[in-house]
């Protein structure tokens, strides 16, 4: 864990982990999203480049929202109102917007998805690294020479300490799953399945639906390993972040099982 990547003694600043990984997501995404759906689906750089600032825009918006959704019974605290994002609010942003955007720029939505679903996973990557340097998103108690353990200061050790799971003096946290590296994996896992499912696919939205159920059913299953900690939002009997994920693999796989019933010949745009 680094929550502060390093100082500026001389101008009095600091530059944070979780922002600065943030920042780099959107950089990479903006640096290779364009690229990528150029060489895969043929389509022109420059209104990828154009509809994906866009895009961008929707997906935080939405990861925000999410957050603010998920943590309201909170106290609000003001770190959280500034860089608090959830992963599934940012997909459903991301997703409704891959929907709409596209047609302003002329951009034809299935093969927009398709080229777009790489950079996803490698933007996901590089927020959950910032997660895993900031301390937050932790798994739950573990056993096993694959949990972590957190430094005096993090999110985690106060925790345990508050609820007792340390013994007096203790300068690292209890042992949890590694959970933020789990999601960073799942993420590689998005790109590496749309970048596979590239050539094989049969009609244009179809890369895109096998990453988001990639995505979704990963962060469905690992929302089990989360730390349950207030103000963590239940609806029912699961947590309000398993539904959306559940929800989000649902839809992906209506999609994949209908989608085959509207494909068209796939066309180069002009």
């Amino acid at each position: 864990m680094r929550p502060t990547l390093f100082e500026i003694p001389w101008w009095g600043a600091t530059l944070q982990a979780y922002p600065t990984m943030i920042a780099l997501a959107v950089v990479v995404c903006l640096a290779i999203g364009p690229w990528w759906a150029e060489r895969l689906e043929g389509l022109p750089r420059g209104r990828v480049f154009r509809a994906l600032v866009w895009v961008g825009v929707a997906t935080f918006v939405g990861g925000h929202l999410h957050f603010l959704f998920g943590t309201w019974l909170g106290s609000g605290a003001d770190d959280g109102w500034r860089w608090g994002l959830h992963a599934a609010g940012a997909i459903v942003g991301l997703t409704v917007a891959s929907l709409l955007v596209p047609l302003a720029f002329g951009l034809p939505i299935g093969k927009f998805v398709d080229g777009l679903a790489p950079t996803v996973g490698i933007g996901i990557f590089a927020a959950r690294l910032g997660c895993l340097l900031r301390g937050c998103c932790f798994g739950a108690l573990c056993e096993g020479a694959f949990c972590i353990r957190f430094p005096s200061g993090s999110m985690v050790h106060a925790l345990h300490a508050t609820y007792g799971q340390l013994p007096a003096g203790a300068t690292v946290s209890a042992p949890v799953y590694p959970l933020q590296i789990y999601f960073a994996a799942s993420a590689l896992l998005v790109t590496l399945v749309a970048l596979l499912a590239r050539p094989r696919k049969r009609y244009d939205g179809q890369v895109a639906l096998l990453a988001l159920l990639t995505f979704s059913g990963s962060a469905a299953a690992l929302e089990f390993l989360r730390a349950d900690v207030f103000p963590r939002a239940y609806w029912g009997p699961l947590p309000q972040l398993a539904w959306v994920a559940l929800g989000l693999t649902a839809t992906s796989v209506v999609g994949l099982a209908t989608g085959g019933w509207f494909a068209r010949p796939s066309r180069r745009v002009p």
